[in-house]
């Protein structure tokens, strides 16, 4: 069930009018709701999800009662001395933790990365001289394997910290699970935040479901005007790449920022639009990347949910690790304090910035492409106080506007440098492309064929970016009240227009049929 076919508008429709009708049933007809999407897309895949919701729900429950068992026994006993049943306790919560993580990441790695390994085995042994006999796999992705399965990893670490009480009812967990809004692509919600919502009973409010549906109709107009008529141009410049140069490749990177954007934060207000018309409000992952002055900036403003969780589940416990803290010990007594304090940030933000990468895909390219922005987050974290200190001397400098435009462009020629690794996660295509960028000729015959041939494409891409941009950069004034509302409040005149145009663009200049959206492969 495409997001942005008519089926999931009736879906939705549906849904919403039995919901509201039915306030005491409200859990669980989500649940029945999103079982029914997600099959709808393959019964197959419900296997896997249920599997992941067991282990997940079982292990949270093991490792609460072994919590509540500890307290008990504090209870009667009080204080003492002997700490050997803690120490036990907390060994056996580990162990279940654990055992949860390598499951979990076991499922991830056959379906995802087992294929690559193989490949790779076997290439490896060509080399040497040797037959590795490996087999062949030709395993389908599940559809939102990556996402839900950092949803459901996230929750048992959470209990584990105590940070969250464990789910006893199966039920209930599940819906956490599979919530249909954010289960093929996030984003990825705490148990925290988002249980308490799910679980409550809401009672219809319109301008809520008003601002759902204008978000809703912003997305749309995202994915259909703008990415999908980008692809439209642009796959046809990546499937047949030996056939274009210079500045057809300047042109399909630039494109390609904007096309990701559009296609992943596009999904973001489908699915953010169709919780909020349900009265449930999820994570932001987006906060106008494309105005980021540093590359670690960017980071914090796209995939937010992603770099929420890496930072909570892989980067602080690295840094904060046992390991860690007797590294940085050993450091400070060898008289190299400052490098106690930058190795073992940079470290972990290796680690971080690798995994990112191959969490993006079985592919050497992407492996590159976590290491190309690992190497700059890592610079940044060294230079630190040199960045610091020369902010002070040249602090009128710093604050100029224009200044501040040279940093977004600049950070915004890196990303774009960095979709030539990501966009076609092939090495050779990689190699191609930025041997090719600037040569003799230009490719300008090649840019004007491209052009003249997509006519209505680029006159569509240039509204729908145009249009973008703007928003971006109304938003980044977080005093602003966000746009759709402004919209929701003004006269009726206003509001319907906006909405009559923006179905008019839609209708008009949306590339519909078949088309998934990119983060679906991930």
């Amino acid at each position: 069930m495409a997001l942005t076919s008519y089926a999931y508008i009736i879906f939705l429709a549906v849904l919403i009018l039995v919901y509201y009708h039915m306030p005491k049933y409200q859990w669980k007809l989500l649940l029945l709701a999103s079982y029914i999407f997600y099959g709808a897309l393959s019964p197959a895949y419900l296997l896997l999800l249920l599997f992941v919701t067991f282990v997940t729900y079982q292990s949270a429950v093991w490792i609460s009662d072994l919590q509540v068992s500890g307290c008990v026994t504090f209870l009667e006993t009080g204080p003492t001395d002997d700490s050997m049943e803690k120490a036990g306790l907390e060994n056996k919560k580990r162990k279940i933790l654990i055992t949860t993580l390598v499951v979990m990441l076991a499922v991830l790695i056959v379906f995802k990365y087992l294929s690559f390994i193989f490949q790779n085995i076997s290439a490896l042994a060509s080399m040497l001289g040797f037959h590795a006999g490996m087999p062949v796999l030709n395993l389908i992705l599940p559809v939102g394997l990556s996402f839900y399965l950092f949803q459901g990893m996230g929750y048992v670490i959470d209990v584990y910290r105590g940070e969250c009480k464990a789910e006893r009812n199966f039920f209930r967990h599940a819906l956490f699970i599979s919530f249909f809004p954010q289960l093929l692509q996030g984003p990825i919600g705490s148990y925290g935040e988002l249980a308490p919502q799910l679980f409550k009973e809401h009672e219809f409010d319109y301008s809520r479901a008003a601002s759902g549906a204008l978000r809703i109709m912003w997305g749309f107009l995202k994915k259909l005007v703008i990415a999908n008529q980008i692809e439209s141009v642009i796959g046809v410049v990546f499937a047949y790449y030996t056939n274009y140069s210079g500045v057809v490749w300047i042109l399909a990177l630039f494109l390609y920022a904007v096309e990701l954007y559009a296609d992943f934060s596009g999904y973001i207000d489908i699915v953010n639009g169709s919780a909020e018309m349900l009265g449930i409000t999820m994570r932001e992952n987006f906060d106008a990347p494309y105005f980021s002055s540093s590359i670690a900036e960017f980071w914090r403003r796209w995939h937010i949910s992603l770099g929420t969780w890496f930072r909570s589940y892989l980067f602080y416990p690295v840094l904060r690790s046992n390991r860690m803290n007797s590294f940085r010990m050993k450091l400070k007594e060898s008289g190299y304090a400052k490098l106690a304090s930058v190795l073992p940030t940079v470290f972990a933000l290796a680690l971080v910035w690798l995994c990112t990468g191959v969490w993006h895909g079985a592919a050497w390219g992407y492996i590159l492409w976590g290491v190309y922005y690992g190497v700059f987050i890592c610079l940044d974290a060294t230079m630190k106080q040199v960045y610091s200190k020369w902010r002070k001397r040249h602090c009128q400098l710093y604050n100029n506007p224009y200044f501040k435009c040279f940093q977004i462009v600049r950070t915004f020629l890196i990303v774009v440098f960095g979709y030539g690794i990501f966009r076609p996660a092939d090495l050779k295509e990689t190699g191609y492309i930025y041997s090719h960028i600037f040569v003799s000729g230009g490719g300008i015959p090649q840019l004007y064929n491209l052009l003249i041939s997509n006519k209505t494409a680029i006159l569509a891409i240039i509204l729908g970016t145009v249009g973008l941009f703007l928003t971006d950069l109304y938003h980044l004034d977080k005093s602003r009240e966000p746009l759709r509302m402004q919209i929701m409040n003004a006269r009726p005149i206003v509001k319907y227009t906006a909405c009559f145009v923006g179905l008019f663009i839609i209708a008009l200049f949306g590339a519909f049929g078949e088309s998934s959206f990119i983060y679906f492969g991930f």
